[in-house]
């Protein structure tokens, strides 16, 4: 690495940092005010809908299949690629707004129609945030991604506070949170881009095929994020508080997963910069699986310490839950390694192949659990098998780094 890549990467992490610790301050004493003034089970009513709209977002979360294609390239690419995928995301948001309502029980227009509304933005936004990765001001992802989750938060409360009902106050608060996000990558990105690109610098178009590979990959992932959902609405899982406090700890470890989302577009960058001078940084990726490792650990000292005493809940039965959650940290450490892996070295499919293998072993080991429940599962047992669907990443991990390779496809080392 050189001295200015180095610094341009210390210096998306330091601001990335600054972002994320605001976003996750404001998103932790949200929860800690809403479940106190609200209850437990308020909580996991609102998480639940967050945490479907989340991932239904990955569905159109292209944006790495893309950052080794011409559409970094000019404003002309740029706006090109956006005109000729709108009926594209079109159909994805259609299929969200169904998969959304089947999901969550819920048929209202009200709340339907502005959620469909804000992941529509939210897949839009995936072009911007392809242009701003290869860009050395890619912190600007992060900081309108605290601004969207602040938004989001605030409105939310706010309208609560004002007596509308929690379907409605969400459904407002995530279309204006998405229309704020969305007008801000998209100016950010397009000021990045330069009229015409330079000699030699032009690569291959994004072509469909690349999308249908994503598309599939991100199919594997939003089934995988929905699993535990459909699970707690469709089948018992040990009543309203047990799912409250199952999604508080499922909330607090998404905000230390944001500890690798953070860096995940320097790391990505990174990768990206060293896999075209032929290095696939095995070291680096070395220390960032233990990491992720010592991340997982203090979020599960933090989760069984802390959680009780702040929030004013009770683990009694589920003392195995900050523990799990803690595993599933370490294991999602491991999915963002793989994903920038992946994506820096265009091993397109292997990442979607990862995805399905995860999707498989969780769906296995779910309905293995709920047979022998006779149609119930405990919430222990779900975090459980959610984090051993994770770790499944682990091998495939440790074949890329051996193998130089990945599943039937090769890196693509030393392109310039």
């Amino acid at each position: 690495m050189t001295q200015s890549q180095r610094a341009s990467f210390l210096r998306n992490s330091a601001s990335n940092a600054g972002f994320f610790a605001l976003a996750a301050l404001v998103f932790i004493g949200f929860t800690i005010l809403y479940t106190r003034q609200f209850g437990i089970e308020q909580y996991g009513a609102f998480s639940f809908l967050l945490n479907t709209v989340t991932a239904l977002i990955s569905l159109g979360a292209y944006e790495g299949f893309l950052i080794t294609h011409s559409l970094t390239q000019t404003r002309s690419k740029f706006d090109a690629f956006n005109r000729r995928y709108l009926l594209f995301n079109c159909g994805l948001v259609g299929i969200a707004a169904i998969a959304f309502a089947i999901v969550t029980g819920r048929f209202d227009l009200l709340l339907v129609i502005p959620v469909a509304s804000a992941i529509f933005l939210d897949y839009r936004s995936q072009s911007s945030i392809a242009v701003l990765i290869t860009n050395d001001d890619n912190w600007k992802i992060r900081a309108c991604r605290t601004a969207y989750q602040i938004l989001l938060v605030a409105g939310f409360l706010v309208l609560r506070y004002a007596g509308i009902a929690l379907d409605h106050a969400f459904a407002f608060a995530v279309l204006t949170a998405s229309l704020t996000h969305y007008a801000l990558l998209y100016r950010s990105a397009r000021g990045t881009l330069p009229e015409t690109a330079e000699d030699g610098a032009d690569l291959d178009d994004a072509r469909p095929r690349i999308l249908a590979i994503a598309i599939a990959s991100n199919l594997a992932t939003v089934l995988v994020l929905l699993l535990d959902k459909l699970t707690i609405r469709l089948f018992d899982a040990g009543g309203d508080y047990n799912v409250g406090l199952y999604f508080l700890f499922f909330d607090l470890a998404t905000r230390a997963e944001a500890l690798y989302l953070l860096i995940s577009v320097p790391v990505t960058n990174h990768l990206f910069t060293r896999a075209r001078a032929g290095d696939i940084a095995a070291r680096d990726i070395a220390l960032m699986i233990a990491g992720s490792a010592v991340v997982g650990l203090a979020f599960a000292l933090c989760g069984h310490l802390l959680v009780p005493l702040i929030y004013d809940v009770s683990l009694s039965g589920l003392a195995m839950l900050p523990w799990l959650f803690g595993l599933y940290v370490a294991a999602r450490g491991v999915r963002y390694i793989v994903k920038a892996l992946c994506n820096a070295t265009g091993l397109h499919m292997t990442l979607a192949l990862s995805n399905w293998l995860v999707l498989g072993g969780g769906a296995f080991l779910l309905a293995a659990a709920l047979v022998a429940g006779g149609g119930s599962i405990s919430i222990i047992a779900l975090a459980g098998i959610l984090t051993a669907a994770h770790l499944l990443r682990l091998p495939v991990l440790v074949g890329m780094l051996t193998l130089r390779s990945g599943i039937r496809e090769n890196m693509k080392l030393g392109v310039a």
